[in-house]
């Protein structure tokens, strides 16, 4: 099964860049059948049960128990039903495919190192195509090849996401210039693009990169510690935003930067309501209020707040709130473990850029970004060396030479055979 394990998590890495391109939101089915896959090749080796010790599965599991237990006085039940039996199975497969990763052996790893790292290449050459080309795949695959309008180019902000995280573990896997080479890729990128938050999370991730080479694992404990503090003072932090002094500056610009803080001005009302239990899984969408424009042609909340931080908040209260900064506490502090230098200046960029995004842009519960982030982990975790403490992968057993059986006994054998006997041995030869 050692052959099947490297397959299935070398075709994942390889895939997830250019199947955010070419077919966005593909990142769910990619890492449910990836867990699959690999839960399958567990039951068969025998290993499964290490799953169980992982301590990351408990407090998923823990915080969708939670979930489904706000369900009766959730706004929407059903919804929240839903969402938890959605979130189990992505979760699942995260756990999975992360703890996989992190018991593959060096051959593994460089195999993986150099085979993902193509598809993240040939995944950075279709988005050249696309943005100097006028988005022919784009093109294609929304209208099977027929003519029809232009694309909004905002439609390749999902890969612009993906690659704003994804570049920081190959830029700290690769050689030197490589690793120049595939930043300047991805800047240029970014940049050619419209996605402000993606800026935002390459120039961030970019800081903490230079920084953590400097610093090490006590500047990667120091923004974890951050990260922390702003996930449980995110309703707080988001009243003291002065909106009302801010608003006639950014209402002029094409971002959508003044909806934002008028959506995160009233979840943080909402929260202030029921900051205890939240008001239940789910709930975002249905939030009484929220379909009342706050700008123009923007509704005070629609989907979800543009945040994971004040997203957990509103639905689950100080429970979510503090499941979530236990799982960036976690990624984290794997991070500060890699060894000095490049991997884990990489790790800890990879962190910052997700969190920047998740803070910004997408809600926290859709498949489409927990699969991305539960990939983006893979990638992260194989193309790494072993964390500090981490056991060994263990080596093919090696055969053991067969026995000589009685036909190929030689002078050796005779020599162990008592005096006496010697005759009558030589003459059954």
């Amino acid at each position: 099964m050692r052959g099947f394990i490297a397959q299935t998590i070398t075709l994942a890495g390889f895939s997830l860049l250019p199947f955010a391109v070419a077919g966005p939101k593909a990142e769910a089915p990619i890492l449910a059948a990836t867990g699959l896959a690999l839960l399958y090749a567990a039951i068969r080796e025998g290993t499964w049960r290490g799953l169980l010790a992982n301590r990351l599965l408990w407090l998923l599991f823990g915080l969708v128990a939670f979930g489904l237990a706000t369900a009766p006085f959730a706004v929407v039940p059903h919804d929240a039903l839903t969402l938890a039996g959605s979130l189990a199975g992505m979760f699942f497969a995260a756990v999975v495919v992360i703890d996989t990763a992190g018991r593959i052996d060096e051959p593994v790893r460089q195999a993986f190192a150099a085979t993902a790292g193509a598809g993240f290449a040939f995944g950075c050459l279709l988005l050249l195509v696309e943005f100097f080309g006028g988005m022919p795949i784009s093109h294609f695959l929304h209208y099977q090849g027929a003519k029809g309008p232009p694309l909004d180019i905002e439609m390749l902000n999902p890969a612009l996401s993906v690659l704003a995280i994804l570049v920081w573990p190959f830029a700290a896997m690769g050689q030197r210039l490589l690793s120049v080479v595939a930043l300047g890729v991805a800047t240029v990128l970014i940049l050619k693009g419209e996605m402000v938050t993606a800026q935002i999370a390459l120039g961030l991730g970019g800081v903490v990169f230079v920084l953590v080479q400097w610093f090490g694992a006590r500047l990667v404990k120091f923004v974890g510690v951050l990260a922390v503090l702003f996930i449980a003072a995110a309703p707080v932090i988001d009243q003291m935003i002065p909106f009302d002094r801010l608003m006639p500056q950014v209402a002029g610009m094409r971002t959508s930067v003044a909806h934002r803080l008028c959506i995160w001005q009233f979840v943080g009302a909402r929260i202030a309501e029921k900051p205890l239990l939240g008001w239940g899984l789910d709930s975002s969408r249905s939030i009484p209020g929220g379909e009342v424009d706050c700008v123009e042609d923007g509704p005070s909340l629609s989907l979800h707040p543009h945040d994971a931080a004040l997203q957990v908040w509103l639905e689950l209260g100080v429970a979510g709130a503090f499941a979530l900064a236990a799982v960036v506490a976690i990624a984290f502090r794997a991070a500060s473990r890699l060894p000095p230098g490049l991997p884990m200046a990489g790790a800890a960029a990879t962190v910052t850029a997700a969190l920047v995004l998740a803070s910004l842009s997408y809600g926290i519960w859709q498949n489409w970004w927990i699969g991305t982030l539960g990939l983006v982990a893979l990638v992260t975790r194989a193309a790494m060396p072993p964390m500090a403490g981490a056991a060994p992968a263990k080596a093919a057993p090696k055969k053991k030479p067969p026995t000589p059986g009685p036909a190929a006994a030689g002078p050796q054998a005779l020599a162990k055979i008592p005096t006496a006997r010697v005759p009558a041995a030589l003459a059954k030869k």
